[in-house]
């Protein structure tokens, strides 16, 4: 008989790109190291991936739903992510510290909503 039991193995959040996708585009693969999967021809849409993260980057750039939008991304290395990307020395906000959560420490790379 077979599983039964629904498994859910993926999700992919849509963020909202603010008024210039390509610059968030280059934000992501160029700052992050993700590679488009995925373009739409009038760049309405863009899929990201890295690793086993996807993301998908939408041309819109309506306030009330990029001050909602939430996005976090689990992996290992910050601390290299962040030197080796050179987000330090970038022009926008970017940083990373460790936070103790009531789920244990964790290490964090934080990058103000105006660059997602």
């Amino acid at each position: 008989m077979p599983n039964l039991t629904p498994v859910f193995s993926q999700v992919t959040p849509t963020i909202p790109a603010g008024k210039d996708i390509k610059a968030a585009l280059d934000f992501y693969e160029q700052k992050l190291g993700f590679t488009a999967t995925y373009k739409a021809d009038d760049f309405s849409m863009v899929i990201l991936k890295r690793g086993a993260v996807e993301i998908i980057l939408a041309n819109s750039d309506d306030p009330h739903t990029a001050s909602e939008t939430s996005l976090r991304i689990q992996l290992s290395g910050v601390d290299a992510l962040y030197r080796s990307r050179a987000l330090a020395r970038e022009s926008y906000a970017a940083s990373a510290a460790v936070d103790e959560a009531p789920y244990g420490f964790s290490r964090r790379l934080s990058v103000s909503a105006g660059c997602i």
